[in-house]
């Protein structure tokens, strides 16, 4: 949340709706789908995080007391993420529009322990690559604050082009009214040197000359 803004560059459990406003619903198990998080980016796309890895079996490892117990807590710990990353390829959620932004590719699958995430990569070296090709990008804490960051830099960079044009904007205005006063001046100066000319004349008619109305 100290990185992105909520209700403006990402969502919570936000249902996912196509661009009529639509809910939009699996083709497959016809549930509603709402992601966790949906990220947003400046270029219209949507970014989609779930975050409902089980660490049972992960804590059940820390705390198991024999080799046995550890060997067999891994394993299902390592079945645990596998059949988490199934669940998250069959929802397909890059598949789907959300009000009408192009969403990424693949989903982040966020594991909200380092070491939960490192026990499932020793044991099985093939499990990021294989989920990744189910379109499951598998991420920790410390590698997810590094893809919000960059996000968030995206972002910025949005907010410093909008400013500049809106800079730009304003200084184009006051450009065009600088214009507009300084034609304004002219014409009084031109008006003026009119009505001194007449002026003189008119002097010249009252008090000067043989014909002036004085004499």
């Amino acid at each position: 949340s100290s990185v992105l803004q909520l209700g403006k560059e990402y969502y919570m459990q936000k249902t996912i709706r196509d661009e009529h406003g639509e809910t939009v619903k699996n083709s497959e198990t016809n549930k509603v789908m709402k992601p966790d998080v949906v990220i947003y980016y400046p270029d219209n796309s949507a970014m989609y995080i779930d975050s409902k890895v089980s660490l049972t079996a992960f804590i059940e490892y820390c705390n198991a007391e024999s080799e046995a117990e550890k060997e067999a807590a891994i394993k299902r710990h390592v079945d645990s993420v596998t059949k988490h990353i199934k669940e998250l390829s069959t929802k397909k959620y890059s598949q789907y529009k959300h009000e009408g932004r192009t969403p990424l590719p693949y989903t982040i699958m966020f594991i909200p322990n380092d070491s939960a995430m490192q026990l499932a990569m020793l044991n099985d070296r093939c499990l990021w690559s294989w989920a990744f090709e189910q379109g499951v990008f598998i991420t920790s804490e410390q590698n997810l604050l590094l893809v919000l960051r960059l996000i968030r830099n995206a972002w910025v960079q949005q907010a410093q082009i909008e400013n500049q044009e809106e800079v730009y904007s304003h200084a184009k205005n006051m450009l065009e009214r600088i214009a507009d006063f300084t034609a304004f001046v002219d014409s009084i100066g031109e008006n003026l040197t009119e009505a001194t000319k007449n002026y003189n004349k008119s002097v010249d008619k009252l008090y000067k000359g043989s014909q002036s109305i004085m004499t």
